[in-house]
């Protein structure tokens, strides 16, 4: 059996929210080395892997020798994932007239509300294996645990009409 524990970093606070250990598989330089020098087999990876828990892994989506490896492990692709950068100008007006702003602390409530029932979407909400109710009970407390400084750095809302939608 393969020793998986160096790849896999805990992540108490989803674990917490999921009701079973929870993990986040590193697909660094070494663990690509190994998969395409076919040093670490998709049998031995799923044979190493804990029971009962939730693992995720984020992998480039041009990288398919990793993307069909993790498969036959016995990974499912949920989604995928864009992001997009922008040169943040903070000289820039804040002005009302903005749709956009960084989020403030009196804006917790408001957005946790709006995260729990309006996030269709998310790796959660499309993994069947997670069921829709802990899926927006999950994200609502992803965006409190931001205002409480334990996930992110920085949360964008748009605001329409003085309400963050």
């Amino acid at each position: 059996m393969t020793d998986l524990s160096p790849l896999l970093r805990p992540d108490a606070w989803l674990g917490e929210m999921l009701g079973c250990d929870a993990f986040n598989l590193v697909v660094d330089d070494q663990f690509i080395e190994m998969v395409h020098g076919g040093r670490l087999s998709a049998k031995s990876m799923a044979s190493g892997m804990p029971d009962d828990c939730f693992v995720q892994v984020k992998v480039d989506v041009t990288d398919f020798q990793t993307l069909h490896f993790l498969e036959e492990a016995g990974f499912r692709l949920i989604d995928t994932s864009v992001t997009f950068e922008k040169e943040i100008d903070d000289t820039a007006d804040d002005s009302e007239s903005k749709m956009s702003r960084f989020s403030r602390p009196e804006d917790e409530e408001e957005t946790v509300a709006l995260a729990s029932r309006s996030m269709i979407y998310t790796r959660f909400h499309l993994d069947p294996l997670v069921g829709k109710e802990i899926a927006d009970v999950l994200k609502g407390e992803w965006v409190r645990s931001f205002f409480q400084g334990n996930r992110g750095d920085r949360m964008v809302l748009a605001e329409v009409d003085g309400k963050i939608g």
